[in-house]
């Protein structure tokens, strides 16, 4: 998710299976190519897209776990105080 101020990226407990895609159940590797591990939460980074130091870090904010289909908005509030994202979870 983009905004004029700002850039979130998600880092989600959802990982690749390659021992499933490899050598598992052929039927069930056509549909699970990842594994979850709700036990990590979510991650939120929060990047000031106007910053000048490129060694400026990330805001960060953990979540419950979730997975994340898609993003639908991203904007700052009028007054540029907030971050405001819309995304499709499960």
């Amino acid at each position: 998710p983009v905004s004029r101020k700002h850039v979130m990226i998600h880092e989600l407990p959802a990982f690749f299976d390659m021992e499933s895609l490899l050598f598992g159940d052929k039927e069930k590797a056509k549909y699970v190519a990842f594994m979850e591990k709700p036990e990590l939460g979510t991650v939120l980074y929060l990047v000031d897209r106007n910053a000048r130091d490129c060694n400026q870090k990330p805001q960060m904010f953990y979540a419950p776990s979730f997975f994340c289909f898609h993003v639908v908005n991203s904007f700052d509030s009028e007054e540029g105080k907030y971050f405001m994202t819309d995304l499709l979870t499960y």
